[in-house]
């Protein structure tokens, strides 16, 4: 097993790649994430005091979280608490690289874009028209439209969730068995809510999140491994 400066704290965010790279996964992640944060297709920022105002404001950000991801349909932002040392920044940046690299996350922001968008324009709309011609049907109709675009937010949110929880389980797994004393080192962060050595469940990631469970029938799963995480044979 190899020793790692875990408890070091610096600027940038090379000293938590290189402990990635002792884990397979972290290297198979880091060599998809790396060239689009060098072609500026990906930026990571500092998460102080003040962007978390700003983001919570944006509803971008619930609770007090170390690090958080955003997208806006072109650009992707991951943001981490600054002073973190090495051993909890490497997984928590994983955990945001793994949000950043989900394309059916990605791929599905347009249609909840839309869905949000023909909300907000069929409300306006009858807004703007005399009340007294509105009906039971009106507001039927917009708490539908409503009902389909919260479904789609949480139904993204808990599958790129589960994603990210899984991956990051499974790389701590495999720091732990490559680092000295990581599993020790991971067993005493209580920063982040969550004990990064154990499973995360889907029943966790609801109540942790704030999902309505109802709208995610039919995506859960009680699998604990997935073709995506599981690390290749050495």
């Amino acid at each position: 097993m190899r020793k790692f400066a875990l408890h070091e704290i610096g600027s940038g965010f090379e000293r938590a790649y290189r402990l990635l790279v002792c884990s397979p996964l972290g290297r198979r992640t880091l060599d998809q994430f790396l060239p689009l944060l060098s072609h500026a297709q990906v930026e990571i920022r500092v998460l102080d005091e003040r962007t978390q105002a700003e983001l919570a404001t944006g509803n971008l950000l619930q609770g007090d979280p170390a690090g958080a991801f955003c997208f806006d349909g072109v650009k992707r932002t991951i943001f981490i608490e600054p002073g973190l040392e090495t051993g909890l920044l490497a997984p928590l940046l994983f955990h945001e690289m793994i949000h950043c690299l989900d394309e059916d996350y990605l791929k599905s922001f347009s249609k909840n874009e839309a869905n949000w968008g023909s909300l907000r324009a069929r409300a306006k709309a009858l807004i703007i028209q005399d009340p007294a011609k509105l009906t039971q049907a009106h507001l039927s109709e917009v708490a539908a439209l409503k009902r389909e675009a919260e479904a789609l937010d949480h139904q993204r949110l808990f599958m790129t969730e589960r994603k990210a929880h899984k991956a990051t389980y499974w790389v701590v797994q495999e720091l732990v068995d490559a680092i000295e004393g990581y599993r020790f080192y991971v067993s005493r962060q209580k920063k982040i809510g969550f004990d990064l050595n154990q499973w995360v469940s889907e029943a966790e990631i609801i109540r942790k999140y704030g999902l309505n469970p109802n709208v995610l029938e039919g995506i859960r799963t009680s699998a604990q491994s997935h073709p995506f995480l599981v690390p290749e044979a050495a």
